[in-house]
């Protein structure tokens, strides 16, 4: 027994000593190699850093800076000037940072509101440890939500859905975008898929997607897409679930702070390493920085070096200000304050708006230039009426060009001749040295003939021979006198006609001038401006609307939506005009607007497009929502509504809000109000007019004058009568929405602002949201008030009766809620909004005794069984 549990003993020991030695001697060959691999890539980081630069064998050139990324350029945007240059041309993976293309095919050839359906290829041909938003086979998102899905959250399935949408397969479309970037000029590309993902056939440069990047950063959609450092994803009909994204770039998302951003991508993989893709704006100037093949941290470190060189070294200079070196100088015959057509046309001069790219201690003297009249379909679409272009090099660098374009301007030719180094030809001036001219040779003639005619003759002879040939050279040429006196007759004509424009056209000038004076408008006043609303109360429209995003009216759907109203009772669009992001959602004149660049291009036109609304009978209300407003509160932090430790106070996606007890921002809103009624919108309406709501929102700074219940209230009602007050100026009605809950709740009042009674008294029209999703468990009496929508209208219109008995109906504003057509998935309870449920809360509005409403659906989606027919 003994003899047994002693060999055991040993046996163990042996087996345990063995065991450690085989565990040290594993651990000592991974330390081995562990320290090989770090070896090796300590080697290869330091290669690659020391690795040549190209623009800096440029005599002249601003030196650039040493990066460990293995390839890198700087590229301004506008004129595809290099500013720095590393391996440009390499064949490098890109990683994540294909999704740029993948996204700008997407916006050229679908549209934002198309539905994105997930297919069981697009969500399960990729690695399920990569980047996904877990969307499910046979969900769908929109094409918008889409892109931020790509672009914020880098979405592997996401590119492969929108790859299938756009261009029926995922192989289509990868055909698609090689074709796309050998139109834009990449020589060193191709892609094997929509993401990234890596693949040996799957490659690009940096030159070439620099390219690539400056064509996407010239969208104004998709440089706010790329911009985007949060994105929530709210739960639909069609994609169940409520999550947030969040940006990984750290310039974007704030964790490395750099003014001017634009927009930018990051990639990783294995074998490509950090990729970095990054557009910054700073005077003039719209920079892109590639760089590839980079270690973490330092591809930002790297960006952010690169753009410091190029801002810090390079300027932009327009050259129409400074080159004039080849437009010929000004002559006094070729200008003239007057013209006799009334206006004055410029032979030639240089685009303004073109500019170069000049190293700081360099002026545009220092450059070479050469004339072409060739041009590029994209020159030749983009330059309209140019006749040349001038293209400039410094050191044999390409920097610009500018092209010599055939203008009319309005001012003085003296003006423009001065602005734009032009010539410019003066007809009168003309007309004037012709008729000078044939006055002089006239005299001359006479002169000559009498003199001849006074000639002495020596004899009789002389004086018959002489006569003689007189009478026959008359004889003979006398139908040459006719023409003369015919040349000379059409000569006069002309400078009596000259003589007679001139002096017409100063005539209408003084009389236009005169007239002008006559019909100038008088500043309208506020006492006139009321009395015309009253008379708007009683005759105003009775508006049955709904909500139109800027994407949808941008889109060829806005016609059918058109087509719905003309076809429906519906007669009343509510378009966005400020959208919740701070979004202006056209290029509106603005000075405000202008400054932050705030202004997206949805709607391209958008006088055209209310000429186009209002020939079809339709009310149209310009939507501004207020106090969220992330743009206003990057370009002015100051502004920005934050917490005592200086946090930003924000909504669920991340979006920023602002103090709404600063005036500056009340200005801002203001100008915008007045912009719209300038534009000719028939109301504005004004949304997140409140104080924001939730946990961070209650350790919010608001610089109250009080701490009183009313405080909030006071601000929010002061601001809404200064916005009225201003409306009416220009006899424009003005509408507010608010919480539905403020009705029957002093708290939700207190806490938001929105004081309904002071709000009724002050305003055109109050806008309450009683949206059934809105209210909680119990509300009314009601289990899910969101399953009775009927019963949950028509008990909120009850009650806003019952406070606003006391108050007379010509002294209160008109009742216009905001009713639901959306279904609310992220209730418990909830029941499926369709035509039935939206026409029973449109029924609840008028058996409470209002006439009035306006349906909401974030996607512009709305079910014709709702509403009667027209």
């Amino acid at each position: 027994m003994n003899f047994f549990n002693d060999f055991h003993n040993k046996n163990r020991i042996k087996c345990i000593a063995a065991s450690f030695s085989m565990f040290f001697a594993a651990f000592f060959m991974l330390q081995t190699a562990v320290h090989a691999e770090t070896g090796d890539s300590t080697e290869e980081a330091l290669k690659q850093k020391e690795a040549p630069i190209q623009s800096n064998s440029i005599q002249g050139w601003p030196e650039g800076p040493v990066i460990p990324a293995e390839a890198a350029i700087l590229m301004d945007a506008n004129t595809k000037t290099i500013l720095y240059s590393k391996n440009i041309d390499e064949k490098l993976y890109p990683a994540s940072t294909t999704k740029i293309m993948t996204c700008l095919l997407a916006v050229e050839n679908a549209k934002l509101d198309e539905q994105v359906v997930f297919s069981h290829d697009a969500v399960f041909s990729v690695p399920r440890d990569g980047s996904n938003l877990g969307i499910d086979e046979g969900e769908s998102i929109s094409l918008e939500e889409a892109l931020f899905g790509i672009m914020v959250g880098s979405a592997n399935e996401v590119a492969n859905a929108v790859a299938e949408h756009v261009g029926g397969s995922i192989d289509k479309f990868v055909d698609m975008m090689n074709a796309r970037a050998k139109e834009l000029g990449c020589k060193n590309t191709h892609f094997s898929n929509t993401n990234g993902i890596q693949a040996d056939d799957h490659y690009t440069s940096a030159y070439d997607l620099a390219l690539i990047a400056r064509e996407f950063f010239s969208n104004d959609l998709l440089c706010k897409v790329g911009n985007t450092p949060n994105y929530h994803f709210t739960a639909t009909e069609t994609q169940p679930d409520e999550f947030p994204v969040h940006n990984k770039h750290k310039l974007i998302n704030g964790e490395i702070k750099y003014d001017g951003i634009v927009g930018g991508k990051t990639g990783y993989t294995d074998l490509a390493r950090e990729t970095l893709v990054t557009c910054a704006e700073r005077d003039g100037m719209r920079l892109i920085c590639v760089v590839l093949k980079d270690e973490s941290p330092e591809q930002f470190n790297d960006t952010v070096t690169l753009f410091n060189y190029g801002f810090n070294n390079f300027r932009a200079e327009k050259v129409a200000d400074v080159d004039k070196r080849y437009m010929p100088d000004d002559s006094l015959f070729f200008e003239s304050d007057n013209d006799v057509f009334g206006k004055s046309g410029t032979i030639l001069n240089l685009n303004p708006k073109d500019y170069v790219i000049l190293p700081v201690n360099a002026s545009v003297e220092d450059t070479d230039y050469e004339i072409s009249y060739d041009f590029t379909p994209e020159e030749q679409a983009k330059a309209g009426n140019a006749l040349a272009k001038v293209i400039y090099s410094y050191k044999g660098i390409p920097i610009g060009n500018a092209h010599v374009c055939y203008f009319e301007q309005n001012g003085t030719p003296s003006q423009l001749a001065n602005a734009y180094h032009s010539i410019f030809i003066n007809v009168k001036i003309l007309i004037m040295c012709a008729g000078v001219f044939v006055v002089l040779m006239t005299l001359v003639a006479s002169v000559a003939t009498r003199i001849a005619a006074n000639r002495t003759f020596h004899n009789r002879s002389d004086r018959i021979r002489y006569n003689r040939r007189k009478r026959e050279f008359n004889k003979g040429h006398i139908r040459y006198k006719k023409i003369y006196i015919i040349v000379a007759v059409i000569v006069i004509a002309i400078i009596c006609f000259g003589l007679f424009i001139f002096f017409n056209s100063k005539s209408q000038k003084d009389t236009h001038t005169k007239n002008t004076d006559e019909i100038k408008p008088e500043t309208p006043v506020i006492e006139e401006s009321a009395d015309n609303m009253d008379v708007w109360k009683e005759n105003h429209l009775k508006v049955k609307g709904i909500y139109v995003t800027g994407p949808t009216a941008g889109t060829d759907k806005l016609d059918d939506i058109i087509s719905l109203i003309n076809e429906t009772e519906l007669n009343t669009i509510v378009l966005d005009v400020k959208d919740d992001n701070g979004n202006i959602t056209f290029k509106m004149d603005n000075e405000n607007v202008l400054e932050m660049n705030s202004g997206i291009a949805y709607i391209k036109d958008i006088s055209a497009l209310l000429k186009k609304l209002k020939e079809n009978d339709i009310y149209v209300i310009a939507r501004i929502a207020c106090f969220k407003d992330p743009i206003l509160a990057k370009a002015h932090p100051e502004l920005a509504l934050t917490s005592s430790d200086n946090t930003p106070i924000t909504d669920a996606n991340g979006n920023a809000w602002v103090n709404p007890c600063k005036e500056e921002v009340w200005n801002y809103i203001i100008s915008l109000v007045n912009s719209c009624c300038a534009l000719g919108f028939d109301e504005v309406q004004l949304d997140y007019v409140r104080f924001p709501v939730g946990q961070k929102a209650d350790d919010a700074l608001y610089d109250l004058v009080s701490d009183d219940d009313d405080a909030r209230r006071n601000y929010i009602t002061e601001f809404l009568a200064k916005v009225t007050e201003e409306g009416h100026k220009h006899n424009i009605p003005v509408s507010a929405d608010v919480f539905g809950t403020i009705i029957n709740s002093n708290k939700d009042s207190k806490h938001v602002g929105q004081d309904y009674v002071n709000l009724v008294s002050n305003l055109d029209i109050i806008c309450p949201m009683i949206y059934p999703s809105h209210y909680a468990d119990g509300e009314f009496k009601l289990d899910v008030p969101d399953a009775h929508p009927y019963d949950t209208v028509n008990k909120a219109l009850e009650k806003s009766n019952e406070i606003l008995k006391p108050i007379s109906n010509n002294n209160h504003a008109v009742i216009r809620p905001w009713l639901q057509a959306f279904t609310a998935t992220w209730v418990k309870g909830h029941i499926k909004y369709e035509g039935k449920e939206i026409r029973a809360q449109i029924q609840a509005v008028y058996d409470a005794g209002y006439d009035e409403w306006i349906l909401w659906n974030s996607n512009s989606n709305y079910n014709i069984d709702a509403l009667t027919k027209s």
